[in-house]
């Protein structure tokens, strides 16, 4: 069976399921059991987002050519592996007159989305390494992914909320610091936007997983860049103590000198960590001191 084909399998469970499955009666109490059960739900469905999220973030990056030096194999490697637990759920939680319809529904959207944004994912990277597969296979590219992650996403995000906002769970709890900022990250994952990666292009989970580094300094200085033979110009818009912010015609990998001639006359050689869109980010080989007369400049 193609990869297609378990998609539109996965469409027709979830069409199936919504016409098997009957409202429950919005007055009948909870089991204090399974209000437990379904709160351990819900921190499976954060712990899991988190790595969605890292999956999305490379997915969209790569969709806006922003990460030329990484590979699309990456996003099947951080996604989340099959959890028994979701599939446990909905054998817990279906036809159970305590439990919210939606709740039920929205269980099996997330995992429907899940499991159509792994396969895809993996048949992606599978065509990267094997690129003569795509004479005998449906074809999948890094848009596709992203597009299906972005959906998974916005599947977390309303299956959390009817965790949070059902009155069969009781009132309303504050939410905690960690799930904001889980939330926060599934809101601009699903917007397209890449919030597990830092200006590198490096995984970085803020509140998870964070890489610390150095406060940065916006400015505007004019600078001659030396690559090789080739002399040309560019522009410095933000510096810190390990590197800057640069426009100019340069690749990821290039060893590069910097000539400015302000706020003082130097030169500044490092390596370009990531380059898009005529935008560049270079790590200097001698990070700057704290009190260095460039990072005065704003």
């Amino acid at each position: 069976m193609t990869y297609l084909q378990n998609m539109m399998s996965d469409v027709a469970a979830y069409a199936a399921y919504q016409a098997a499955v009957t409202a429950a009666a919005d007055d009948e109490p909870i089991d204090p059991a399974m209000a437990r059960y379904l709160a351990s739900l819900k921190a499976e469905l954060l712990n899991t987002s988190v790595q969605t999220c890292v999956a999305a973030s490379i997915a969209n990056a790569l969709t806006r050519g922003i990460l030329p030096g990484r590979q699309i194999k990456s996003v099947a490697t951080y996604l989340p592996l099959h959890s028994a637990f979701f599939d446990a759920s909905l054998s817990q939680i279906a036809g159970r007159q305590d439990i919210s319809f939606h709740i039920a529904q929205s269980v099996l959207a997330y995992t429907s989305r899940l499991s159509l944004a792994r396969k895809l994912a993996t048949a992606c990277a599978q065509f990267a390494i094997n690129p003569a597969d795509r004479d005998t296979a449906d074809p999948v590219d890094a848009a596709i992914v992203s597009d299906s992650l972005r959906r998974t996403c916005r599947a977390a995000l309303h299956l959390n909320g009817a965790l949070s906002t059902n009155r069969k769970l009781g009132p309303a709890r504050d939410v905690d610091a960690n799930e904001l900022n889980v939330l926060s990250l599934l809101e601009a994952a699903k917007s397209g936007g890449w919030p597990c990666l830092d200006e590198n292009g490096q995984i970085a989970i803020p509140g998870w997983a964070e890489r610390r580094r150095a406060p940065r300094v916006s400015c505007s200085i004019p600078a001659l860049i030396l690559r090789g033979t080739a002399t040309f110009e560019g522009h410095i818009f933000n510096v810190s103590t390990g590197g800057v912010g640069l426009t100019a015609d340069v690749s990821e990998g290039d060893r590069i000198r910097i000539r400015i001639e302000q706020p003082e006359p130097r030169e500044l050689s490092g390596m370009v960590a990531w380059a898009a869109d005529g935008h560049a980010g270079v790590k200097f080989d001698q990070r700057l001191a704290i009190d260095d007369p460039l990072l005065a400049r704003v």
